[in-house]
């Protein structure tokens, strides 16, 4: 996806995107209700709504997964690694088996994008 030159103006609850770049190329790690999960320029696994981003390809792997949550009323869409209940959470805590997981799922996602994304920089925080 391509964040959009709008991708700073302020979203109804306030929230400017400063850590995702305009015009860069993301790769999305998960789709969660209306929103994008990708890596943002600070290395962090964030949601930042779809309507910020332009398809560039539609290419999805073949083993992502549907996962809807019943109790929260939401749905995610991802690589089955990444659809486990508070695998984020636990990502931002710093979950040393959690970064590493997702670590190697981005790279998987990375290496299938790298033509594309040359020039830009690999940015994941690392935390293990």
């Amino acid at each position: 996806m391509r964040s959009l030159p709008n991708i700073h103006e302020p979203l109804p609850d306030g929230r400017t995107n400063p850590s995702i770049e305009a015009g860069w190329l993301y790769i999305v790690v998960g789709i969660e209700g209306k929103s994008y999960r990708v890596v943002d320029s600070d290395g962090e696994p964030i949601l930042i709504p779809i309507f910020l981003f332009e398809v560039i390809d539609d290419w999805v792997p073949d083993d992502w997964v549907q996962k809807v949550w019943l109790a929260d009323d939401w749905t995610s869409f991802g690589a089955p690694e990444l659809m486990v209940r508070r695998f984020f959470e636990d990502w931002h805590d710093g979950d040393v088996h959690v970064r590493r997981v997702f670590a190697r799922v981005y790279e998987r996602l990375w290496n299938h994008y790298a033509e594309m994304l040359v020039g830009q920089p690999y940015v994941l925080k690392d935390g293990t």
